[in-house]
């Protein structure tokens, strides 16, 4: 035991190791935003990364901060300006910002933290610059820029800047006013410290991610998402914030550029990873083009259909070696259904959405069920239904399949959309059907603006995925109010859902072979 408490008692006085642990855990953190950004949003991951956090350290920091309480409360401005910067503003804004730009410009920007630490330590708390200082803050940062480079530093001139570098170019100089002011903080314990800023941080985070919940974007419950949260929580936040505060506490501003210099040759390890992998892996195929395209991730492919269909896309195309961004041009809701006038004699779905929000009855589950496809088939017999019958194709195929099967007179009840595409009710109608639509739910188009906040700009996305005339419309509006035309590839599930962009000028329109995901993902292939 005594072992080791005196391990411990060392490994807390060497404040380089202690900041090549937070370097690591901190480059994590990057990279695992990064990657579940479809899954869970900026805010939320922000608010429940230190509300774990503080769940974590609150029974080892409450006797300290009983203790400590006096000092607490009279020191409490500087404990606010340090959590509001610190814990509520950094972080919110680097999630949000790795929203939008690529790893790359995240990189560059976070470089250039060691020289603006010099220049804020030099005008508010007078310090004097060494040459050592100046020369490691250089050297940091020509070793990031060489290493974004590869040796060529007229890549660099290729980088695109977005509102994403902005935001992530504001948390940066946040991150190094909290480094400086650091060093004014309160004589109290670590642990107090570090639970009074998560709750003014927390705090300050509440009310922007009501807003975000209010908006409707919501975490995607799934093992992914449950991991990054669970990373993120203990790693870069429990830990590097003790070891940061830790290593500032024993070696002042240098503690920062030892964090810089190891960040960035982890990073840099992990990129010259990749390119062993792969020497194309900064060449994006003839199918993708893009002017400047992240290295660290595949071809950029966003996925326009209904959630939660989006992220089971997103996710094949992840597993294929694609950046898939899950964000739907279209939300749909449920609409009040009133009781059956009369039995049918069979069932129509045209989507999955059609057999999610009907209400089931079950004396209808035993007779014919026709489906336009072969999911909305797997979803009509999940929910109960006995007899499916998929046409695997459009609505035509639909239509053709019911003429063939059923004789005319036939009580046809089709679940549908509030406002359908087509008209197919009225196309069985005259072909002697007793046909009646009974609408479900709705679907509601996006706002253009919400989507182009959401998404990075349209010239870093190599391929747009259509499932449906309407989702197009939408795709159609946003790619009209952006500054610079979409060079890439415009995939659509059927002729109907490319229609919308017939006549447009320089864009390349390509059609699945079926009206299915295999064919979709076949038609957009590898990276």
């Amino acid at each position: 035991m005594q072992n080791g408490s005196r391990f411990f008692a060392s490994l807390w006085s060497r404040a380089y190791v202690l900041l090549t642990f937070t370097a690591l855990f901190w480059a994590g953190n990057a990279i695992v935003a990064r990657a579940a950004r479809e899954l869970i949003p900026p805010v939320a991951l922000a608010f429940w990364r230190w509300t774990i956090a503080l769940a974590i350290i609150l029974p080892f920091a409450w006797r300290h901060l009983r203790r400590d309480a006096p000092v607490i409360r009279g020191n409490w401005r500087m404990l606010l300006v340090l959590g509001a910067l610190g814990i509520g503003a950094f972080n919110t804004l680097l999630y949000s910002g790795l929203q939008q730009t690529t790893a790359l410009n995240a990189m560059l920007l976070q470089s250039g933290q060691p020289a603006l630490i010099l220049f804020l330590g030099a005008i508010f708390m007078g310090d004097s610059t060494t040459v050592r200082q100046i020369v490691g803050a250089a050297i940091a940062l020509a070793g990031v820029l060489w290493i974004i480079a590869r040796g060529n530093l007229s890549i660099l001139g290729t980088l695109n800047i977005n509102e994403g570098d902005l935001i992530i170019g504001l948390a940066v100089c946040l991150w190094a006013v909290y480094a400086v002011m650091l060093r004014r903080r309160p004589a109290i314990h670590p642990l107090s410290l570090f639970a009074v800023t998560l709750i003014v941080g927390i705090i300050g985070i509440s009310p922007f991610y009501g807003m975000e919940l209010n908006s409707e974007r919501y975490v995607v419950l799934q093992e992914e998402s449950l991991l990054a949260i669970g990373y993120v929580s203990i790693f870069p936040s429990v830990l590097a914030y003790l070891f940061f505060n830790r290593g500032v506490e024993l070696i002042g501003l240098a503690a920062f550029f030892s964090l810089a210099g190891v960040a960035s040759l982890w990073r840099g390890l992990s990129f010259l990873r990749r390119q062993t992998i792969s020497n194309d892996e900064m060449k994006v195929s003839d199918r993708f083009p893009t002017p400047a395209k992240d290295p660290a991730f595949g071809p950029t492919i966003w996925v326009t259909r209904t959630s939660p269909d989006n992220e089971k896309t997103a996710g094949a195309l992840r597993r294929l070696g694609f950046d898939a961004l899950a964000v739907p041009v279209l939300r749909v809701e449920g609409l009040p259904e009133k009781a059956l006038d009369e039995q049918p004699d069979a069932i129509v779905f045209t989507s999955v959405n059609g057999v999610r929000h009907h209400s089931i009855c079950p004396a209808l589950l035993d007779i014919p069920a026709f489906a336009v496809g072969d999911r909305t088939a797997e979803s009509a017999a999940h929910a109960g239904y006995t007899h499916v019958v998929s046409a695997a194709g459009d609505v035509l195929d639909l239509e053709r399949l019911i003429v063939q099967s059923l004789p005319r007179g036939n009580r046809l009840l089709h679940f549908s959309a509030h406002r359908p595409a087509g008209d197919l009710t009225g196309s069985l109608r005259r072909k002697g059907y007793l046909a009646t639509r009974k609408p479900v739910y709705e679907t509601r188009d996006v706002a253009v603006a919400k989507l182009l906040a959401s998404l990075p700009a349209p010239h870093e996305i190599n391929g747009i995925l259509i499932h449906s005339p309407r989702a197009g419309n939408v795709v159609n509006r946003c790619l009209e109010r952006t500054s610079r035309p979409f060079g890439g590839i415009i995939y659509c599930i059927s002729d109907a859902a490319a229609a919308p962009f017939e006549g447009k000028q320089g864009m390349d329109i390509r059609v699945a072979a079926r009206p299915d995901e295999a064919s979709m993902l076949a038609l957009i292939g590898s990276p």
